[in-house]
């Protein structure tokens, strides 16, 4: 099932799957195929927290709408 990022919950786990901004997502350390862990989706002002290859990184929801991700198994 392919979702958007932001509709997502904390602590499961997706693999980013590549939208046409895929460069500026490269720069997030969204690649292809790496896991993404939610690490907090409830924020004032709609910032996300994820895990990408063991770093943190905020995610705003507007680009957050533009992410979508295939639901990984655990």
């Amino acid at each position: 099932m392919v979702l958007p990022i932001h509709s997502l919950k904390n602590d499961q786990t997706w693999i980013a799957s590549p939208p046409a901004t895929l460069s500026r997502l490269r720069s997030y350390g969204l690649i292809p195929g790496r896991p993404v862990t939610c690490i907090l989706s409830k924020v004032p002002g709609g910032v996300r927290a994820f895990r990408v290859n063991g770093s943190l990184i905020g995610l705003p929801a507007q680009t957050c709408r533009e992410i979508f991700v295939s639901v990984g198994l655990r």
